[in-house]
């Protein structure tokens, strides 16, 4: 219910806490603009503050502790319990190798989608937010955004994957970039900052929560 609104708006507070301006999370789908090919969550434009008229092609994942396979990592882990979890789970998302994600429904983001008409003259960028905390345990051609390894960028991903690509894949001009957020570890970093309450935009979740009151409301009744 309130995934994808909560990873948006988390990565829209660490941008700005990073001298970003103009972040924006739109409304539009994001696709190919063709029937076939694959979808995307969230358009999101900022303007960061060394890289202006940016637009980010994201792909959210929310799979936690409590997913299938789901390893928990707990509130009080020490920092070395914290940084083995992030290596760990980023060895099984990326693939050193070939230099490019390891699963289908995360490489999809580096596919190229068609921008809304009013965003052509941004820098289109894929970004991947995942809700698990992630970090590389070597930095080679990968580049942390502001303290703490919860927002880095990876140079020029690899295009040929551990898996066969779906023919709908067009992926035209490579990208340059792949942007990775970690909300969980975000959100950690917070709390270690002694910070504990955010107001977050997040317009999908409270018409969700909207209707479910209604819903609930009716059942009741």
């Amino acid at each position: 219910m309130l995934g994808e609104d909560l990873a948006a708006a988390a990565l829209k507070h660490c941008l700005e806490c990073n001298r970003a301006r103009n972040v924006r999370i739109r409304p539009e789908p994001v696709t190919t603009g063709k029937v076939k090919g694959p979808r995307l969550d969230r358009w999101i434009e900022a303007d960061l503050h060394y890289k202006p008229n940016v637009l980010f092609q994201t792909e959210i994942k929310n799979s936690s502790a409590h997913a299938f396979k789901g390893k928990p990592l707990k509130l009080d882990a020490s920092p070395e319990e914290i940084t083995a979890f992030k290596e760990e789970h980023w060895q099984n998302e990326w693939d050193s190798r070939l230099w490019t994600l390891r699963h289908q429904a995360t490489a999809k983001v580096l596919v190229r989608m068609n921008p809304p008409d009013d965003t052509k003259g941004r820098r289109l960028l894929p970004l991947l937010i995942f809700w698990r905390p992630v970090e590389p345990a070597a930095w080679l051609g990968m580049k942390p955004h502001g303290e703490g390894g919860h927002l880095f960028r990876i140079a020029n991903p690899g295009y040929v994957f551990p898996f066969t690509a779906p023919e709908s894949w067009s992926t035209g001009e490579p990208f340059q970039e792949l942007w990775i957020f970690s909300v969980s570890s975000y959100l950690r970093s917070l709390r270690d900052n002694n910070i504990h309450e955010l107001e977050l935009p997040m317009p999908d979740a409270a018409s969700r929560i909207r209707a479910l009151r209604r819903l609930v409301k009716v059942l009741i009744e």
